[in-house]
């Protein structure tokens, strides 16, 4: 699990725990390089490479924050930077849309 304070190669410090779960953890992190706030997910390898081919798909998309790394561990996670859009995650507008009753079956 991600600790606030830690850093992930060398360059991404971890700010706060944004999420997680059985696929993987989402951080928000300050890139040092930049001092760019960042979205560092920290997924199983397999869910890495796929959320890799979304991203890289949906490259003229607005809506969808840009790639901007990935980079591999040898404990076999996957590790992609993006960027980071200050606001609601995407899963709350949908699920306020849809009604409570939806958002259980959704979500649960």
């Amino acid at each position: 699990m991600a600790r606030v304070g830690e850093v992930y190669k060398g360059r991404y410090k971890v700010l706060e725990r944004i999420g997680g779960g059985q696929v993987g953890q989402i951080m928000r992190c300050m890139d040092r390089q930049t001092g760019n706030d960042v979205i560092v997910k920290r997924l199983r390898l397999n869910q890495a490479l796929y959320e890799r081919k979304v991203y890289e798909g949906a490259r003229g998309v607005k809506m969808l924050p840009r790639l901007l790394s990935g980079f591999e561990n040898p404990g076999g996670l996957g590790y992609l930077v993006v960027e980071y859009i200050p606001g609601k995650p995407l899963g709350h507008h949908t699920a306020a849309r849809l009604g409570r009753k939806s958002r259980r079956c959704l979500w649960s």
